[in-house]
């Protein structure tokens, strides 16, 4: 079995973070943030990122950021701090 090294393990994740980074920072200045979106069954679009109970408590306070683009978003920021930190 090869050895695997830790930037091995680590380059992966950086890679796809800064892919990840750099579609939310090319669709921020869209009309809506790219994951708010039409989930399967529900008649609304929702984050992506809450589940359909969450979002229900928490989408009139949140839905502006979506509609934003997704711009100073919490829970986007949320997100990309913890994929940052793998």
């Amino acid at each position: 079995m090869p050895q695997v090294t830790l930037l091995d393990f680590i380059q992966p994740k950086k890679e796809q973070t800064q892919a990840v980074t750099a579609v939310v920072n090319e669709r921020v200045n869209e009309k809506w943030c790219i994951f708010y979106r039409h989930c399967s069954g529900e008649e609304h679009p929702r984050c992506v990122f809450l589940s359909p109970e969450e979002w229900t408590l928490r989408k009139d306070k949140l839905t502006s950021y979506c509609l934003a683009g997704g711009k100073e978003c919490p829970v986007l920021a949320h997100v990309l701090s913890q994929l940052r930190q793998r």
